[in-house]
């Protein structure tokens, strides 16, 4: 059985898939995420592989320049895999995360890792029965804040849901929410994106 779901992870795509294909990509997205989550439960690794998915994501929100590489169509596969080696040992990722990678960049997908890191956690809400609220602030919240705060979006949500706070300085003021592929954006900074936008528009 493992031997199975380590081919599934290795094969990545079908041919059907083309990496240029919005609707291949999604799909590919979502076997890669089965797939490690698979083998996370079968090597009891689904909590270290969950912590490197949340690693990832917090480098691709806080690094400009990993979110233009991994969106860079015209790298080699050797240098991706150069550049990602070094990332994924400054992270010190699990070695099934590592292999998961490996794949990615010998399929030609990392393009895709954006998309596999949103498709885990929400395959493992799924067998969780539970959702997990990613909630992004300028600054650490304080108790009560988090308690409206997740009493809100229980009333909405359901009681199943549970708070993970990150702290990111850029959004200036307010805070974000995601939950699965819903993104509740609140931030300063993103009001003043929205401004700049109507702004240009009348010019």
């Amino acid at each position: 059985m493992a031997q199975g779901k380590k081919s599934e992870l290795q094969s990545g795509q079908k041919d059907s898939d083309s990496p240029n294909s919005m609707e291949g990509g999604s799909l590919a997205a979502h076997r890669y995420a089965m797939a490690i989550c698979d083998l996370g439960e079968d090597h009891k690794s689904l909590d270290a592989i969950a912590e490197d998915m949340d690693k990832l994501s917090q480098t691709l929100r806080t690094v400009p320049e990993f979110a233009s590489f991994i969106a860079n169509p015209t790298l080699t596969a050797e240098k991706q895999k150069l550049i990602l080696q070094s990332i994924v040992t400054e992270l010190k990722l699990h070695d099934l995360t590592r292999r998961l990678i490996g794949v990615l960049v010998e399929n030609s997908r990392v393009a895709l890792i954006p998309a596999v890191i949103r498709s885990f956690r929400i395959e493992i809400q799924r067998r969780q029965g539970a959702q997990t609220a990613v909630v992004t602030s300028s600054q650490s919240l304080s108790e009560a804040q988090v308690a409206k705060l997740l009493a809100r979006l229980q009333g909405k949500y359901g009681q199943g849901i549970k708070l993970q706070q990150r702290v990111d300085p850029s959004l200036i003021g307010g805070l974000s929410v995601e939950i699965g592929t819903v993104l509740i954006d609140y931030s300063l900074k993103s009001k003043l994106a929205r401004l700049e936008l109507v702004m240009k528009g009348a010019v």
